[in-house]
């Protein structure tokens, strides 16, 4: 057995990249960083792994050369483990950054997360706690530790090493496999989790010399571009298929300040020693310089020919100020294009011209800028609520490219323009705030080629859509706040999910997700849409497709759909879906199933609709159970229609203006059983036309 090794840290200029993931979080003049990683292969009651303890040797060492302390176990027992985390806990008091990697196996009970060191034996449940490590427990520790950012990375979403020796593990086991979901509320302010899987998903070993996951993580850090929640989106799209999940606090602050300390920021600038006669001629300098600082208007008289005397890795700094130009970046090159501040450095274009278009297959990073119409043309042909935008500009427009980033930049078409449009691969749109666009964010391009992560943004006041998806997608939305717009978020097309995003007060919808047909041969796992805010708007969360049944299934749980004009969450058009554990109160109905969906409606609060709380009608066929469905203006469950094929178990129907539970005569009731109906004004519960 390996016992505890303490590497010590040193550190080192930051004209190499090693340890991006480090030098990321903060910039080497801050204080202290401090690393556990832990990687367990050698287990004596388990499944032995390959690559745990080598990822855990490789990781160690790229953290040791971006200077962190780093602590690390290797193949280390319950005793090894919690003495680690102790030490590492001490000396992350008051540091600026703690990161905590695991390898190993990990296992859910009860919704709980433990991580198994390789002594643990298991025979018993009680045996939890004396022989494994709790996420709760990490996560308190290294809050207590006063950190001011905390990352805890777990690569252990392997399947259940122990569940044929130990048969109360698989009677206490809330899904097949993976880790459990870990809220937000439940992580400390600055706190940044991520899994290697999503949420009840199983990752793999590798058969090569690391994991995926974690030879995506080094490969990344290699690189060492952009700050580390840019980095994880990166290794997320590298490893789409055990769809990576990122958790950050619910403060509302994190994501911001993860993604702040950005790499490049510190590396050292070769622009200094550009020759002047360069400068004024606009040509690059020596090709051997790296990282060189292009400055606007100091050096460069224009944006665009600061631009076209870069080369790959060169920034080009824009000071504060207004530029009438339309920017084109056709070169393969990786480049940044940043501004001194997104509220005065703006950068303003006239029909027909964008303000920036990028088309070439390398990083194009875009931040700190302000992207605006300034021109006087109004755009009447198009009208705000169509679907149609392909006749109307993007203010920043990506044809045909990978890897582009925008960042931070503030856009505003003043009702004429779109604002963002991005094809290709492992596009980012992040931390912007986009007003007045009839489109804000568009993410298109062909089926199944279209990845990439939209997140952070605020969208408000666009006529159309907030964020518009055209295509069969990878795409994450997530934590987007899109408000007084035609559609908050409107998806033509699946993607992988759409979570934590705040989509209120629309003129349509909050969140629509349209399929037009067989979704499955690009996306065969369930597509997750969860822990929304959709309230305010006509409709909370529409699921539909204009192709009958669909393969793909959609996961709708924890969402807040309140105080919509018509529904809180409707599933129709055949569509295949489980909704569970939704707030849908104050609507028109709560939860509405119609047009031959079919999936389960469970655990779901529908409450104070003046119609009713749920609604299931022409041809659904779904099981609705454990929900409650009180003080709704008629009834608290009501199912109607010839085909439609329902089963009403555990739910709690009290106190509707008419019955709790209102089944049409010729509807095929399955099972019914178990249901609560009290204090219903006419009824508890009605069948083929009879008050039970």
């Amino acid at each position: 057995m390996n016992g505890l090794v303490v590497l010590e840290s040193y550190r080192i200029c930051l004209m190499v990249s090693v340890g991006g993931i480090l030098m990321s979080l903060l910039p080497l003049s801050a204080g202290d960083r401090v690393a556990l990683v832990i990687g367990n292969n050698k287990y004596e009651q388990a499944l032995r792994l390959n690559n745990a303890s080598r990822d855990a040797v490789a990781l160690s060492n790229r953290l040791q050369a971006g200077g962190f302390t780093v602590f690390t176990v290797k193949d280390g027992t319950i005793r090894d483990t919690l003495k680690a985390l102790k030490e590492f806990c001490e000396a992350s008091k008051k540091a600026d950054a703690a990161f905590f990697f695991y390898a190993g196996h990990g296992l859910e009970i009860s919704g709980r997360n433990y991580l198994i060191p390789v002594d643990a034996r298991l025979s018993e449940e009680i045996d939890l706690d004396l022989e494994t490590l709790a996420l709760e427990k990490v996560i308190k520790d290294m809050s207590r530790s006063g950190a001011v950012l905390k990352v805890i990375v777990l690569d252990c979403c392997r399947d259940n090493p122990l569940r044929k020796n130990r048969s109360w593990i698989s009677k206490s086991r809330s899904s097949g496999g993976g880790l459990a979901e870990v809220s937000q509320n439940d992580l400390a302010e600055g706190t940044m989790l991520v899994f290697s899987a999503s949420p009840g998903k199983t990752a793999l070993d590798g058969n090569g010399d690391h994991s995926p996951f974690t030879q995506a993580l080094l490969n990344e850090t290699k690189r060492g571009s952009g700050g580390i929640s840019s980095i994880f989106s990166r290794v997320a799209t590298t490893v789409k298929e055990q769809e990576p999940w990122i958790k950050f606090d619910g403060s509302g602050k994190s994501f911001a300040a993860f993604n702040e300390f950005q790499l490049l920021t510190d590396l050292p600038i070769a622009s200094e020693k550009i020759n002047a006669s360069h400068i004024k001629s606009g040509i690059a300098a020596m090709n051997t310089r790296t990282g060189a600082l292009l400055k606007v208007p100091e050096q460069f008289t224009s944006i665009q020919k600061a631009v076209e005397a870069s080369i790959e890795g060169d920034i080009v700094l824009v000071k504060e100020g207004v530029y009438y130009e339309s920017i084109k970046v056709f070169e393969k090159k990786r480049i940044e294009i940043r501004g001194e501040n997104r509220d005065t450095t703006i950068l303003r274009t006239r029909l027909p011209q964008s303000c920036l278009t990028i088309s070439s297959s390398s990083e194009v990073k875009i931040t700190n800028l302000a992207l605006e119409f300034a021109g006087k043309e109004r755009v009447s042909a198009i009208d705000q609520s169509s679907e149609d935008d392909s006749d109307v500009p993007f203010l920043c427009s990506g044809i045909l490219n990978n890897d582009v980033v925008i960042e931070k930049c503030r856009i505003n078409g003043l009702n004429n323009l779109n604002g963002v449009l991005l094809k290709g691969k492992s596009n980012r749109v992040f931390d912007c705030e986009l007003e007045k666009c009839i489109t804000g964010i568009k993410f298109c391009g062909q089926d199944g080629e279209t990845t990439g992560a939209i997140q952070a943004n605020k969208v408000v006041k666009s006529g159309g859509y907030g964020i518009l998806t055209c295509c069969l997608a990878r795409i994450r939305i997530s934590e987007n706040t899109c408000s007084e717009c035609g559609f908050g978020i409107f998806t033509r097309g699946s993607v992988l999910q759409i979570n934590g995003n705040t989509c209120s007060s629309n003129k349509l919808g909050g969140i629509y997700v349209s399929t037009e047909k067989d979704d499955s041969a690009v996306n065969d796992s369930p597509v997750r849409i969860f822990e929304n805010h959709a309230s305010k708007n006509i409709l909370g969360i529409n699921i539909s497709g204009e192709s009958g049944p669909n393969k793909i299934m959609f996961q709708v749980n924890g969402n807040e759909c309140n105080d919509n004009q018509l529904y809180g969450i409707r599933v129709e058009d055949g569509m295949h879906a489980k909704v569970d554990d939704n707030n849908t109160s104050g609507n028109s109905s709560g939860i509405v199933f119609s047009d031959s969906a079919y999936g389960v409606i469970s655990n779901n609060e529908s409450v104070d609709n003046e119609l009713h709380g749920i609604q299931v009608y022409d041809g659904a066929s779904c099981l609705i159970s454990g929900n409650t469905g009180k003080r709704n203006g008629l009834c608290g469950i009501v199912a109607y229609g010839a085909d439609t094929k329902p089963s009403i178990t555990d739910n709690i129907c009290n106190s509707n203006g008419t019955y709790g539970v209102w089944v049409e005569r010729s509807t095929v009731c399955g099972k019914f059983s178990g249901n609560t109906t009290e204090g219903n004004s006419k009824g508890g519960v009605i069948r083929s036309g009879v008050i039970d």
